[in-house]
């Protein structure tokens, strides 16, 4: 990222403009969707961020910008390339490295150290409440001839709850943070625990165990999921 030098300037009633002595990332820089092709990232002008991370980060929230510093201004010293995201698992940074208008290299601790080098699409940003999944219901089974049913209820703030009627499940649902790309739904699930710790039999070996899922999904004429392919489970 390349830092420019900043002057002050005179107005044409005489009156000093403060200097900005740094040069943070700009928002109209950061906004917009990003990808390699695998893994994205995306900001939007309201300060939500979705990311999917080579499947080792899959994570939502708020992200926050270094702020300009004028001269003569008491600041805390602060890095003008980090950028602060959180959300359900705590808050991070990424370092970015470069940015262009079509080009971001960033790098990330999560713990482990993940740098990669993505493209800006023509993808309108994600926000956190506007998604066709949003209060909306989907039921499948596992196997043709699986007498148990699954369903899942997406609430809003790319959150949702999946149970199921099977008989080792029902104290058991497992709440999902996801996030909906085109046609790709990318979550994670964990168990929901209600009075003692369950064991979660049902759930063992399928999904609950906090690693990153992704499906292919189908849509009806009305919007409803039909389908779903598993690419990763």
């Amino acid at each position: 990222m390349l830092m420019a030098l900043c002057f002050s300037a005179c107005s044409s009633d005489d009156q000093q403009v403060p200097t900005i002595i740094n040069n943070p990332i700009k928002q109209s820089e950061i906004e917009g969707v990003w990808t390699d092709g695998n893994s994205f990232m995306s900001f939007n002008t309201d300060g939500y961020y979705a990311a999917y991370l080579e499947n080792n980060y899959l994570g939502c929230g708020t992200y926050t910008l270094p702020m300009a510093i004028k001269e003569g201004e008491l600041h805390i010293h602060q890095e003008d390339s980090i950028i602060e995201i959180g959300g359900d698992f705590g808050r991070t940074i990424i370092h970015v490295l470069e940015i262009s208008d079509k080009t971001l290299k960033v790098n990330l601790v999560l713990p482990q150290s993940i740098s990669m080098t993505l493209h800006k699409t023509a993808d309108e940003p994600l926000s956190m409440n506007q998604n066709q999944l949003c209060d909306k219901r989907y039921e499948f089974k596992w196997a043709e001839n699986d007498t148990a049913s699954i369903k899942v209820f997406f609430l809003d703030e790319n959150t949702a709850i999946m149970t199921s009627n099977h008989k080792d499940a029902d104290v058991n649902p497992l709440f999902l943070r996801y996030i909906l790309i085109g046609n790709k739904l990318y979550f994670v699930t964990y168990l929901l625990t209600i009075g003692e710790l369950p064991t979660g039999i049902y759930w063992n070996g399928r999904l609950g165990n906090g690693n990153i899922s992704i499906w292919e999904l189908s849509f009806g004429a009305d919007g409803n999921i039909e389908s779903h392919k598993v690419i990763i489970q």
